[in-house]
């Protein structure tokens, strides 16, 4: 097992090594004319060095159920309030950024905070039957607070008119039973 690990640990540091070299051959020392080396690092850390911390921390942090359930329901209330964002932002309470499309096929669409329309919808889909699971599992105020993330993110997800959220949604409930209860 320590061998396999050495390698994960050995394959990361490679790409991150690899990714910090090629920043820097292109930002200091061809000095492309278009090049913007502090967005680049900026998107170097996003990319490739916030996902190598989120692994360490999930991979050596989470000892227990107990901690899985934590970190499970920390991510699902970040997601959470994320949707709350983009929703104040498209009733206009609030100013994030939040791309709304405007021509096209992407006209109406809301992008929210996770990229592309079909990103959003993609994520969330992933994460509604985590949210109602972390209901069900809740007690009084804290299954309202999860009834309340879940609707918010479905409420976004239907505004990213994403048809393929759509589709896993309709499929998904199909396959788990839930259609019983609609």
């Amino acid at each position: 097992r320590s061998s396999s690990l050495r390698a994960i640990h050995a394959w990361f540091a490679v790409w991150v090594v690899y990714s910090i070299l090629s920043w820097i051959v292109a930002g200091y020392i061809i000095e492309y004319r278009d090049y913007d080396a502090i967005d680049a690092a900026i998107r170097l850390k996003a990319s490739v060095i916030d996902p190598l911390l989120i692994f360490m921390c999930v991979f050596f942090g989470v000892r227990d159920s107990g901690d899985a359930r934590f970190v499970l329901k920390t991510l699902l209330a970040a997601v959470a309030l994320a949707n709350l964002a983009t929703l104040t932002d498209v009733a206009g309470l609030t100013s994030f950024g939040v791309v709304v499309g405007e021509s096209g096929a992407e006209e109406g669409r809301v992008f929210g905070v996770f990229g592309h329309a079909n990103e959003t919808g993609a994520l969330i889909v992933t994460l509604l039957p985590a949210m109602l699971a972390a209901m069900m599992s809740s007690q009084r105020l804290s299954r309202l607070t999860w009834i309340a993330a879940a609707v918010i993110s479905a409420v976004v997800m239907i505004l990213t008119v994403s048809r393929g959220g759509y589709v896993a949604a309709t499929v998904g409930m199909t396959g788990s039973g839930l259609m019983q209860y609609l």
